[in-house]
């Protein structure tokens, strides 16, 4: 009884007729940019929710917060003032202050901006980890691949194997 459940080989045709083994091979289309993208996105979606998380909070909280206008008349900031002044705050660590701000505020705005460049820190750390990453350089690398391939506007044949046999289908292909 032979070891293999096949009693002849699988892929050999039962006529006897010789098989071609090339074959058209068609590069899928589906860009591996979204590849590399979606590796970014999945990986960058906890940071990016932390900063979202961050400013909302920091946007809200200014604006529940009691302040004085120019005339020393209580007065709130309105969620837009607030969400503009977070903003920059966040982005540059201000410019200068819109409005007289109270030391409740101010202190809302310093743990706003401590908070932020944490988010920020992780946000960088873990942006910087996935482009050291074997994973995400090797879609990378890939994406570059097929977008090479794409470019070839000529026919060409792949020979897997550079030995003996290898040596002589490539000198027969290339007097071709």
């Amino acid at each position: 009884m032979p070891l293999s459940p096949f009693s002849e080989r699988p892929w050999s045709r039962r006529d006897g007729m010789h098989v071609s083994r090339r074959q058209v091979v068609t590069i899928p289309d589906d860009s591996t940019n979204s590849v590399v993208f979606l590796i970014l996105m999945r990986r960058l979606r906890s940071p990016m929710l932390i900063l979202v998380a961050i400013l909302t909070i920091s946007t809200f909280g200014m604006s529940q917060i009691d302040g004085v206008d120019f005339d020393g008349n209580p007065r709130r900031l309105t969620v837009f003032e607030s969400f503009y002044f977070m903003t920059y705050t966040a982005a540059t660590v201000g410019y200068t202050e819109l409005f007289p701000y109270t030391s409740a505020q101010r202190m809302w705005v310093t743990a706003s901006i401590y908070a932020g460049v944490l988010g920020w820190a992780y946000a960088l750390g873990t942006f910087f980890s996935i482009v050291g990453d074997q994973t995400f350089r090797d879609a990378v690398g890939l994406a570059r691949f097929r977008r090479a391939v794409h470019r070839i506007n000529e026919p060409f044949h792949i020979i897997a194997g550079f030995g003996h046999t290898g040596r002589l289908v490539s000198k027969g292909a290339h007097h071709r």
